[in-house]
């Protein structure tokens, strides 16, 4: 029986190192290769298992039907997956089971970076089906988001405005010629630049948007506030003799990070009044618990010394592609960062570590608990059942896989009518080219897109 139960130790040890990005290891290479065809075929044989990953399944099933250049399936998995984030679709059962195993036991809620982007993909899409309306309510949907979750949190939280949302809002107010609401986007993208991504994300003012900002102030008649920006900006508009006709390019550059495990050791120091703290001098961490009030549960928790919390960390995958340049008419154009995914996740993830850690250390509080009552009565079971504890002690180390690293963006002027935009991605020895197609229109903006998924983990 020793045996037995060592074996089993085992496997559930082995089982429980394994993370999210590596059950999906196959999946990933298919997507690291450009081979959305495979990834297609490896998700729809998931495609019956409605389980506690669903809404990791909808997503990437939205975003490799939009590689595949089905804008219209893609959009259907993108908005099954908004209503799920939505709803969010709580199974008490499963949180009670994952508060005496690990958060994995759970259905797969949603990172914030994670519900604020399916609506970029959604108005991608719409960009892509010409539904200009469509996309711009993705747009205040992806506000919207961000607002909601910044009401939530009554703590830190530094991802309190999305710049490229309101930049992106801009843009289609203006191809909708609804001049004076592109002003207030761009207004509110430049604060958000200023306030936030280029002190906190590592993104600064793009010049594009600079240039925006002038000519939406221009073309509105807001003087004051055309010179005020001239003066901040240290440039001089010069308006277009004649209406433009323009095209703007999406370019994700890369992967965003995947989860990992992060084990962190706390010793508890016991205080009066039933009071115990849970202390890592390493992070300078304290986390008070009050103690049952019965003399038997806090024998029960009394006995804990020590704890090994397991917590999710973000491990960064490196884009192949350093850089990305776009040639039209004989022109070189370089491309600007807009949104670095990376950068958010991360800080994301530091801001809820708080609350993370808490959790964490009052879900093993409970466990120890169970294990003391149950060695009472068999000091063998108690033993397993610690050992038990031990073992599916595991972080949640599931995200949305295929998120970009980075999001760019260019706005070039075009001749009317069909043209052509070659995209050369090259990295540091080696390089691949995307041709994109666009039947300009003067007067109007045509969106594009190109997406270079191939990452190395740093």
């Amino acid at each position: 029986m020793k045996y037995l139960y060592a074996c089993a130790g085992c496997l559930l040890m082995l089982s429980s190192c394994i993370t999210y990005y590596q059950q999906q290891i196959k999946y990933q290479d298919a997507i690291y290769a450009r081979q959305f065809e495979k990834a297609d075929d490896i998700l729809e044989k998931e495609a019956g298992k409605k389980n506690k990953n669903q809404l990791l399944h909808l997503l990437e099933r939205g975003f490799v039907q939009q590689q595949l250049g089905d804008y219209t399936a893609s959009n259907r998995y993108f908005l099954e997956a908004d209503r799920m984030i939505e709803d969010h679709r709580k199974s008490y059962s499963a949180e009670a089971l994952s508060f005496l195993t690990n958060p994995m036991t759970k259905p797969y809620t949603a990172e914030d970076v994670e519900a604020v982007m399916v609506h970029y993909y959604l108005a991608i899409n719409f960009l892509m089906l010409n539904d200009l309306e469509a996309a711009r309510v993705e747009c205040r949907r992806m506000q919207l988001t961000i607002q909601a979750l910044s009401d939530t949190y009554k703590d830190k939280n530094r991802y309190s405005c999305d710049a490229f949302a309101f930049m992106l809002s801009g843009m289609i107010y203006e191809a909708q010629k609804d001049i004076n609401n592109a002003f207030i986007a761009y207004r509110n993208a430049y604060n958000c630049y200023e306030s936030l991504y280029a002190r906190e994300l590592n993104t600064p003012i793009p010049s594009q948007l600079k240039q925006d900002l002038l000519r939406a102030a221009y073309l509105n008649g807001f003087d004051s506030e055309l010179q005020s920006y001239e003066r901040i900006f240290n440039l001089k508009y010069t308006p277009n003799s004649e209406p433009a006709a323009e095209v703007i390019i999406f370019l994700n550059k890369g992967l965003g990070p995947v989860k990992a495990e992060n084990s962190i050791h706390f010793t508890m120091i016991q205080g009066a009044g039933g009071m115990v703290n849970f202390v890592n001098h390493e992070y300078g961490l304290s986390f008070p618990f009050q103690l049952p009030s019965s003399d038997k549960d806090r024998g029960a928790l009394g006995n804990i010394q020590a704890l090994r919390v397991a917590f999710p960390k973000y491990v960064a995958r490196k884009p192949v592609y350093h850089s990305v340049q776009v040639m039209h008419a004989g022109i070189d154009y370089r491309p600007e960062k807009a949104e670095d995914i990376r950068a958010i996740a991360f800080k994301t993830l530091e801001d809820r570590q708080a609350r993370e850690l808490g959790n964490a250390l009052l879900r093993l509080a409970v466990k120890k608990g169970i294990e003391h009552t149950i060695r009472q009565q068999d000091q063998t079971l108690g033993a397993l059942a610690g050992l038990a504890g031990a073992v599916v002690e595991k972080a949640d180390t599931r995200n949305w896989q295929t998120l970009p690293n980075e999001v760019h963006y260019l706005r070039l002027q075009a001749d009317t009518g069909y043209q052509s935009f070659v995209v050369t991605w090259q990295g540091q020895d080696r390089y691949r080219t995307d041709t994109l197609h666009c039947r300009v229109r003067r007067g109007s903006i045509c969106f594009l897109q190109s997406t270079a998924p191939e990452s190395i983990f740093q």
